[in-house]
């Protein structure tokens, strides 16, 4: 009997610790799902924020077939929770599943945007570099411009700082259309002023139209003149 017992509290025992260790999994496969499912939402809210930024301030427009996946993958978030306040956890892999795809689309939907609206400011800060006006900031404004390249990383601080990359990016386009219109640029100035800056500028492009504009604004001691030494260079 004695033996019998104890082979009873040795299997009573035995359950015990193996429904412990069964509610010490559960509890760590939920806190790794409710991890999960933080960073969906997190990235989903970050990803709308940039997307409404852009949209107010660049007039950026995603396409409507993307904008009603975008509602729909919302409401499957939501739908992630159960009554009892639980992660469901084949609704997160499908959330999962359709968040990477998300993320590629957004990516390369942005990607078309910037090189066909803002890849060509940089030729705008060409011209402007041609004035040779250092107090414009040129370079910081170019880098400025190069960081909101990548959609993945536009809701990010820039610099570590208190702005994120996208505000950043919207504050200095505006720059830079601001001192376009201050400058009353003409086709004929943006061609002079572009091949200043690019040290390829000849006598034939200082027309009348240039000389005028550049007396006008009262900048003609920041040009030189030059001879040519061989097909790339000037002294």
């Amino acid at each position: 009997m004695l033996i019998h017992d104890r082979l009873v509290e040795s299997t009573k025992s035995m359950k015990k610790l193996s429904k412990a260790e069964s509610t010490a999994n559960d509890l760590k496969k939920r806190k790794n799902n409710d991890a999960s499912f933080h960073n969906l939402v997190m990235d989903f809210q970050r990803n709308m924020k940039t997307y409404q930024y852009a949209n107010q301030h660049l007039s950026y427009q995603l396409p409507e077939d993307l904008r009603q996946r975008l509602k729909i993958y919302m409401q499957s978030l939501r739908s992630t929770i159960d009554d009892n306040s639980l992660v469901d956890e084949d609704c997160l892999s499908r959330d999962k599943s359709e968040s990477k795809l998300l993320a590629t689309i957004l990516k390369e939907q942005w990607k078309i945007f910037y090189d066909n609206k803002l890849t060509g400011y940089n030729g705008s800060l060409d011209i402007l570099n041609g004035l040779g006006d250092t107090s414009l900031g040129i370079d910081q404004l170019r880098n400025r411009l190069e960081a909101g390249r990548n959609w993945e990383t536009l809701g990010m601080p820039y610099h570590n700082g208190t702005k994120e990359i996208i505000v950043v990016l919207a504050e200095t386009v505006t720059r830079i259309n601001s001192l376009l219109n201050e400058l009353d640029l003409t086709d004929g100035v943006k061609t002079f002023l572009r091949a200043v800056s690019q040290n390829w500028a000849s006598m034939a492009l200082l027309t009348p139209e240039v000389y005028d504009w550049i007396h006008k604004k009262g900048i003609g001691v920041r040009f030189s003149i030059g001879f040519k030494k061989d097909n790339n260079n000037y002294i």
